[in-house]
């Protein structure tokens, strides 16, 4: 602003909440509010997510699974807050870094990467190694006796309370050495449950996955239930049952309204694609034996 005293002409740089009169005199203005800011030293930030990633081992499940798994390494994906479960064998490297490898596989097949990752302080060398070399990510140790510092014990503790929910549910017939079975389906529903961190209004498993979650093409069903599995003309003989009986674990993603099915029989999983070992072809959505008023597959 421009103001003339004794014949001497002088500018007077001042902020946007100040003024001069026709006399000289300076008048402030409080700000207008939150929105009003000022148009002197303006500093331009830049902000870089930094894609973290914490693992962690649960503690043996009760029960061997039929496959030998007894643990479940849960890893905690920060970008999308989603949840990544993979079953193991033991908490040794021959079996923990396997489970890894098949996590971020998963996270790198779907356009996403990890800048850093957060580990118990007893990782192993091999551990470390297969982090720094094979995926080329930066990690870093957690304190000792610091647990709460590794996000991973906090996912642990919400994958559990949820896998338990659905081990509660299902059918008491259902064969209890089949438990890790149960892990994809039971995955799927808890990212569809969870927010994303960039983007809340999308679900964890629609960012991780980059497709929204579809139901018409996917549906899903009550895991663990008993289900009426029905056998193709193709594959059964001529005074075979036309279905027999089984049990829900999840839908197929990779099909469209297929679902994965375990066979009472043979107490072999079933999938919707031909089994050499079962010999069945697509399973369809299925019909419960109980609470559902058509017992009988379309």
């Amino acid at each position: 602003m421009t103001a003339t005293h004794q014949g001497i002409r002088f500018t007077t740089k001042t902020s946007s909440n100040t003024t001069l009169d026709a006399s000289g005199n300076r008048t402030h203005h409080p700000p207008a509010g939150p929105a009003c800011s000022l148009q002197q030293n303006v500093i331009h930030v830049d902000t870089t997510h930094i894609h973290k990633l914490y693992t962690d081992d649960t503690g043996r499940f009760p029960i061997r699974s039929h496959s030998g798994n007894e643990c479940i390494m849960v890893a905690y994906h920060q970008p999308t807050n989603a949840i990544l479960v993979e079953p193991s064998r033991s908490r040794r490297d021959v079996h923990r870094i396997t489970a890894y490898n098949n996590i971020m596989k998963r996270i790198h097949d779907n356009q996403h990467h990890v800048d850093l990752q957060l580990l118990d302080n007893e990782a192993s060398t091999a551990y470390k190694n297969t982090i720094k070399t094979k995926w080329n990510t930066t990690y870093q140790l957690v304190p000792p006796y610091s647990h709460r510092r590794n996000a991973a014990e906090r996912a642990i503790r919400t994958f559990k309370a949820h896998f338990l929910v659905i081990l509660a549910g299902v059918d008491r017939s259902y064969p209890r050495q089949y438990w890790d079975l149960l892990l994809p389906q039971a995955e799927l529903t808890l990212n569809l449950l969870r927010q994303s961190n960039l983007y809340p209004n999308i679900s964890a498993h629609q960012q991780l996955y980059n497709s929204p979650f579809s139901y018409n093409a996917h549906p899903l069903g009550p895991i663990g239930a008993t289900v009426l599995v029905h056998n193709k003309p193709a594959v059964r003989h001529t005074w075979d049952f036309r279905c027999q009986k089984g049990w829900y674990l999840g839908t197929s993603l990779e099909h469209y309204r297929c679902h994965r099915v375990l066979k009472a029989d043979t107490s072999a999983p079933t999938f919707p694609t031909q089994s050499p070992s079962t010999g069945t072809s697509p399973v369809h959505p299925p019909a419960l034996l109980q609470g559902c008023p058509n017992n009988h597959l379309p």
